[in-house]
């Protein structure tokens, strides 16, 4: 569903399918984005993985829960890769590639922190991003083979200091296809 936490998930890797498409020279890269409407797994979300995956889709970047438990199941099957979120998921499934996490240890040391120093602050919420080694990739059990360690790492400092670098989050755009992405082709399936 459309909540701003999965609408994140899903702008960033727009946009870093964008740059990544930049890097390695490419002309275009055709991106199909859609919302399931629920964050479970179910037949119907199994299938219209399937059918993606039928129709040529290489990997699909699962943000939303057990969705991805439907998404890897239909990966599985056709030999096609997936895209975890929140944890690594690479102990799910074979088809995980690398997955996109939150550090949660962080928020929670964070608050404990805050609580036990006196600095809590209840009801503010705070933006763990990148900066903040609030997110990262699975690199430890990462399946890619042209992207590195080291790669991963270069990035990560590129995104930390190069102001050029902007990552557009859920009030960035109206949607998806609103993105200032120009190799990335967005095609919102209903």
């Amino acid at each position: 569903m459309a909540v701003p936490a999965v609408v994140r998930y899903g702008y960033g890797f727009v946009q870093g399918a964008e740059y990544a498409a930049q890097e390695l020279g490419l002309a275009s890269v055709d991106l199909k984005y859609h919302y399931t409407g629920d964050f479970e797994a179910t037949p119907k979300n199994q299938t219209t993985a399937a059918t993606w995956f039928n129709d040529g889709t290489e990997v699909i970047f699962a943000a939303g829960g057990k969705v991805g438990n439907s998404v890897m199941t239909a990966a599985e099957t056709a030999g096609a890769k997936v895209i975890g979120v929140d944890v690594d998921q690479s102990v799910e499934s074979d088809s995980v590639i690398f997955s996109a996490m939150k550090a949660l240890a962080l928020s929670v040391q964070a608050g404990l922190d805050g609580h036990f120093n006196g600095s809590f602050k209840g009801g503010v919420s705070e933006v763990l991003d990148i900066t903040t080694n609030g997110v990262s990739l699975s690199m430890d059990t990462a399946k890619l083979e042209n992207f590195s360690q080291a790669d991963y790492e270069a990035l990560v400092e590129k995104l930390k200091t190069d102001t050029n670098l902007v990552v557009l989050d859920d009030t960035g755009a109206d949607s998806a296809a609103d993105l200032p992405v120009s190799i990335v082709t967005v095609t919102i399936v209903e």
